[in-house]
Formats: structure tokens, C-alpha cells, sequence
């Protein structure tokens, strides 16, 4: 395809300010305005030029502080068509006195062959891109314009841009015919459109301001996060404020949610921090910092605080795919409660068989190795496990026999025992509460435990090998652990050690 030339335009002075010619100089708004753009078609530039800015430039171009007033704008997200046609966004330059904030966008045909569409399905490129703000408590704001420039190489009318009297940056004119409804792409050939980000002409429309800019197509596309440069943090105290914890238990420092300021900028926020079972709480983690966040978008961990000690309660096993949490992005997550059985969330997280207590929240996104946390405290009745329904008990005296439906059954792994005694004055290994053994690895556990009433001195738990792998791992096959203010002494054996 021909790359288009620059196309000129005189912008219409409705702001104290300067607006912008067609060379991007500022020039005084006293002049008599045009009635429309102007077009001055000029010399097209070679179809095989390649753009100047790349898609690795604008992954890099993710977020800046403006100069003229205090926000900072972070641009994330992508578009892809048909899996070959893909599209890059970046900010590339923060507003100031001088200048809007300039965004760019890349469009790149990775077929091999010619590929013509509409430009409407690619944010930013249909005619006069714009979208309303997005709020963190849901309400719709002012609209953000992406005007192009003379520098857009499809632009057929650029718009004109002005300050007004608080220091933003508007459009300044009405039209809104700015690109063309389709564009021809060769093989490998790629279009770069650059912008100015401004608001909305009609004053009686708020300029940019805090929250989330949204340009989507069937649900893709890419944001443009706004938040105050010398308070990203959350705007209220948590109800937690002032509360010591120790540290979680899993290996990295934690930052807590209500240990964050005004000036904090990265942070998990959840959307109540005392419920009652059954409940369900949504948690944010929003990065406003200049860092993109890297972790496990699947890794999150629900804990239990007892005694001044934090106990793991769920999930007990995570895939492990990596992801990113980009400057200005927000994660958002959800974990439903519930006292007795956790129903299935097709998209949310669910824990089961809680008791009342104070929990912690954890997700699997860090920086700088601190993970994000949440405290929340749930009103429930405590929790009282019991063996499965399907296990069969005998008694000789002190003595319990315990068989779980895998003992000799060939669809397990070979068969294998564990003994429980109870080993008072003996030091624990491990803790455990109600609530863990409620999970499917706590099996062997859960189905000896409860049973250790008065007179029972030993359990002897027929199951398989993999039970007695959760219970006291294959290698020691023996460990120590103190349950309901009672020790314990468990020993397996591994059937297929010599």
C-alpha cells in the first residue's frame, strides 16, 4: 500500500492557550479560525519504509508523568486479527506546556499475503478514537480523544488541540472525520499511527483525570491508566490500619494492603475486609508503580492466622504459567467463603469448611520479591472435621484400624500403612488446624485425627502409597505433629522401598 502524506489542518481556538499547525509548532489562538480542516496532500513516503518507532520500543513506552499538571498516564494492552495481524501500544512523550502526551500505535501484517480490513476493528485506528473514564468505584468520567497527528500515516484530517485554563489538554475543533474506514496491508508491512491525548472540546466535559481509559473491539484492546502522581495509593485507610502480623510462610516479604498509604504504589485491595460466611470478597491488585509486576496469575494462597502463626488453607497445587501485571494495570481476582461446602466458581476462587478467624489473602504477583496480601475477618461457627464417609473403623481396646476405599484396590498405587500414636512431651514438627484438614492432601490426617478420643492411643491407617506420601513424605516417611493441643507421632511405609 501507499503510505499516506501529512494532511494539515488549522486548529479552532476555544481555549486560553496555544493550539498546533501543521509543522506541530504552537501558534496564538487570536487568529481567525478556519471553518474545517484544511487538506495539503504531500509527497507519499516509500510503501517498504519501515516505521520509526517498533513494537519493542512501544512495549518499553508504558508510562509517564506529565509536566503541566500532576497525573501519570500508563498505556497497556495489545490487538490481534486474525492471529497474524497484531497491534503495539505505547506512550511515548508526557504532556507539557508545550505539547500534549503523544501516544503510538502499531499496526503490523504478519501474513503472507496482502490483507485489507476495516480500520473500526482496531482500537485507536477507527475514526475519531475516543472512550469515556472509568472510575474505581464504576462511574463513567469525562471522554479521552486520541487525536492524530500529522505524523499518523493514515491521517486524512488532523484535528487541532488547546489548553484550557486549568492547564489541560482539549481538542479544539469539532470535526471528527480523521481516518479513512479501511486500510490495504502487503505482507510484513506495518502502519504507524501517532496521537495526541487530549480531552474533550465541550469544556463542560472534565478533562483527563484519575482512572481507566478503555479502547476495546469484541473485548480487546488496550487502557490507558491515569492516576495522581504524588498519590497513587488508595484514598482511604483500611480498617485494619495499625494491625501487626507476622509474616506469611511462603518464602517472600510481604507488603499488606493495610499497611498502604496514599503514596503506596503498588497494592492488593479487597473490596470489604469483614464479612460474614457465605461471602464473597474481590481483591485488586493495582500497579502504579514504573515496573511491570511478574508472577503466576494462578498462584494465590488463602491462610489462616491461630496463635500468632499463619497456617496455609488452600489451594494446595498451582499450574505454573507466567504472566505480567503492566504500570497502570489492574488484576482483578475473587475468592468466595463458605462455612460447608465451597461451590464451583467458573472464574472465581472458593474455599470451603472455614471457621471464624482472621484470615490473610496472598497473590502470586511481585516486585522486587514482596508479594501483595490482603487481612480480612470471617464470622463463621468453627469448623469440626470428621473422617470421610466412606472409611471403615475398627477397635481392639486402645487400638483403631482405619481402612480408606484405596486400600487393596487395583486401581491405586501398591498399598502401605501409617501409624498414629500419641507422643505427649514429644516437640511437633508441624501445627495443624481444623480447617487444613478439610483439603484433599490432608487426607491421611483427616481420617485419624478427629478419631484420637479418650482411651485411643494408636491408629493404624490402611490406604496406599500416595497417602502416605502427603501424610509423612516418601523420603523421612516419619514426622511429629501436634493437633487440637495434642502431639502425635506418625510413621509410614513405602511399599516400593527396599
Amino acid at each position: 500500500m501507499n503510505r499516506r502524506g501529512f494532511l494539515a489542518t488549522t486548529g479552532i481556538a476555544l481555549f486560553s492557550g496555544c493550539t498546533f499547525d501543521n509543522s506541530g509548532r504552537s501558534t496564538p489562538t487570536t487568529d481567525t479560525p478556519t471553518d474545517g480542516p484544511t487538506e495539503t496532500p504531500t509527497e507519499s513516503p516509500d510503501p517498504s519504509e519501515e516505521p520509526s518507532v517498533s513494537a519493542e520500543d512501544l512495549r518499553e513506552r508504558r508510562v509517564v508523568d506529565f509536566e503541566n499538571v500532576p497525573l501519570t498516564v500508563a498505556v497497556f494492552g495489545a490487538r490481534t486479527i486474525n492471529d497474524r495481524v497484531r497491534t503495539t501500544y505505547g506512550i511515548s512523550e508526557p504532556a507539557t506546556d508545550d505539547s500534549p502526551a503523544v501516544v503510538h500505535a502499531l499496526v503490523r501484517n504478519h501474513n503472507g499475503f496482502e490483507q485489507t480490513f476495516h480500520l473500526r476493528r482496531i482500537p485507536g485506528f477507527w475514526d475519531s478514537p475516543s472512550t469515556h473514564r472509568e472510575t474505581e468505584d464504576g462511574e463513567r468520567g469525562g471522554t479521552a480523544y486520541l487525536a492524530p497527528t500529522e505524523n499518523h500515516d493514515l491521517v486524512e484530517s488532523v484535528p487541532g488541540v488547546a489548553q484550557d485554563d486549568a492547564g489541560y489538554w482539549r481538542l479544539a475543533s469539532s470535526g471528527r472525520e480523521w481516518l479513512p474506514e479501511t486500510v490495504t496491508l502487503a505482507p510484513d508491512e506495518a502502519i504507524l499511527g501517532e496521537y495526541y491525548l487530549v480531552g474533550s472540546d465541550d469544556t463542560s466535559n472534565e478533562p483527563l483525570g484519575v482512572g481507566e481509559y478503555r479502547f476495546r473491539y469484541q473485548g480487546e484492546g488496550f487502557t490507558i491508566s491515569v492516576w495522581d502522581t504524588e498519590s497513587p495509593g488508595p484514598a482511604e485507610d483500611s480498617a485494619h490500619a495499625g494491625t501487626e502480623v507476622p509474616e506469611l510462610p511462603h518464602g517472600e516479604s510481604t507488603a499488606w494492603y493495610h499497611e498502604a498509604d496514599a503514596s503506596t504504589a503498588v497494592y492488593l485491595q479487597p473490596s470489604t475486609e469483614r464479612v460474614e460466611a457465605p461471602a464473597c470478597i474481590e481483591f485488586e491488585l493495582r500497579n502504579r508503580s514504573y515496573e511491570r509486576l511478574s508472577g503466576n496469575p494462578y498462584d494465590w494462597t488463602l491462610f489462616k492466622l491461630v496463635d500468632g502463626e499463619w497456617f496455609r488453607i488452600d489451594p494446595w497445587g498451582i499450574p505454573q504459567p507466567l504472566s505480567n501485571v503492566q504500570p497502570g494495570e489492574t488484576n482483578r481476582s475473587e475468592l468466595s467463603l463458605f462455612h460447608g461446602d465451597a461451590m464451583a466458581c467458573d472464574e472465581g476462587r472458593s474455599a470451603g469448611y472455614l471457621g471464624g478467624g482472621r484470615y490473610a489473602y496472598r497473590v502470586g504477583h511481585s516486585r522486587d520479591e514482596e508479594t501483595q496480601a490482603a487481612l480480612f475477618d470471617l464470622d463463621a461457627p468453627a469448623v469440626s472435621p470428621q473422617p470421610d464417609d466412606d472409611v471403615t473403623i475398627e477397635r481392639d481396646g486402645a487400638d483403631l484400624v482405619v481402612t480408606m476405599p484405596e486400600w487393596n484396590d487395583d486401581e491405586h498405587p501398591p498399598q502401605a500403612e501409617i501409624v498414629f500414636e500419641r507422643a505427649e512431651g514429644t516437640d511437633a514438627d508441624r501445627r495443624l488446624i481444623p480447617e487444613q484438614l478439610f483439603r484433599q492432601p490432608m487426607r491421611g490426617y483427616r481420617n485419624t485425627l478427629p478419631l484420637f478420643t479418650e482411651g485411643v492411643e494408636r491408629i493404624t491407617l490402611r490406604a496406599d502409597r500416595h497417602v502416605v506420601g502427603h501424610t509423612t513424605g516418601y523420603d523421612s516417611l516419619e514426622t511429629t505433629v501436634e493437633y487440637d493441643g495434642e502431639t502425635f507421632h506418625v510413621t509410614g511405609e513405602d511399599p516400593l522401598r527396599e
